[in-house]
């Protein structure tokens, strides 16, 4: 990360907010600024929603576009709100900072805080900012069997071209304008769930998106101060859950990226780098239907493109596939 690059992390109880737990987050990045987060039950958030909504009749709308991508508004099972308004809380923050030192971040990374990291996070020079780049996977299309597709929610890499388009998620639901993308929600009696709402509003705003290797996935955390809008947003009381991961298949696809099964080792800890990948291409692990795998960059669509990857085999036109690792397990180069 270069020094314009913030990081965001969140502290919802204020009085773990201590001297030391500072010191604890300066050892994270070069700019890292806790964000005291409100500590409510499910009504009284439902309740400063509704309270905060530009117009009453806004909530009317809202009931009519169904789905997980609004709890806990209308007593819906979840926690969602709780990211929206805790990136609007960061969106803020980034703009008072700005504001204070009369400059502006290059990048602003989110992640959610119960991630579970297998790899460093992939150097921002390797990414194109005209893009926000967005790991691959978990994008839970079709929520309910409707047709609308979703893009992953839990980690983003933003340049600052796009930063408030992807940031104002909240504020759309609160001015009203959130209802130009999900009017036809409502029309056509979808059920829709967080990936597919982020994914209307970025094509709402016409946000370009490229993917990259994930290479985390969240943890199925127990409750406390890195985890705690499952227990707020649900009914599950106490209950305690095991830190491992949450959806297998969101490790599987971390692991791809990471572990090389045939040998037995980690990637980059072996070689392998991050690099920017010109022209974008669609992801190796069966993103390309079988009938797709003559079509044109212009015939793909471009939010399921990479503009990165982990690559070991390097010619002067970019990645290339190299037998050298397979058989012993080397990168090599060519530089013409």
């Amino acid at each position: 990360m270069n020094r314009r690059t913030q990081i965001l992390h969140e502290v919802p109880f204020q009085s773990l907010l201590t001297p030391a737990l500072e010191e604890d987050l300066k050892g994270l990045g070069e700019a890292v600024t806790a964000i005291l987060v409100p500590d409510v039950d499910r009504d009284t958030f439902e309740a400063r929603v509704i309270s905060e909504l530009k117009d009453p009749k806004f909530r009317l709308f809202y009931g009519m576009a169904k789905g997980p991508w609004r709890a806990p508004l209308f007593r819906q099972m979840g926690s969602s709100m709780w990211g929206y308004h805790n990136q609007h809380g960061c969106r803020r923050m980034v703009e008072s900072f700005e504001n204070q030192r009369g400059w502006q971040y290059e990048w602003v990374v989110f992640a959610r805080a119960e991630m579970f990291w297998t790899q460093r996070h992939p150097p921002v020079e390797v990414l194109d900012p005209a893009y926000v780049h967005i790991p691959m996977g978990q994008d839970n299309n079709n929520y309910n069997f409707n047709p609308l597709k979703g893009v992953n929610d839990r980690h983003a890499v933003v340049p600052k071209r796009w930063f408030d388009a992807y940031f104002n998620r909240y504020q759309s639901i609160l001015d009203g304008s959130a209802w130009s993308y999900l009017a036809r929600v409502a029309q056509e009696g979808y059920m829709i769930n967080t990936e597919q709402y982020l994914l209307l509003h970025l094509e709402a705003h016409k946000v370009q998106i490229r993917r990259f290797p994930p290479v985390s996935f969240l943890s199925h955390c127990t409750e406390g101060p890195q985890c705690q809008h499952l227990y707020k947003g649900t009914n599950l009381g106490k209950q305690r859950w095991t830190p491992t991961a949450k959806y297998f298949t969101e490790m599987l696809e971390a692991r791809r990226t990471t572990v090389d099964d045939f040998h037995k080792v980690r990637r980059l800890e072996s070689g392998w780098i991050w690099m920017p990948v010109w022209p974008h291409v669609a992801w190796i692990w069966g993103i390309v239907k079988k009938d797709d795998r003559n079509a044109s960059l212009q015939d793909m669509d471009p939010k399921e493109l990479l503009g990165s990857d982990v690559v070991c085999g390097l010619s002067k036109h970019g990645a290339i596939s190299s037998l050298r690792w397979i058989f012993f397990k080397r990168c090599e180069c060519h530089a013409s």
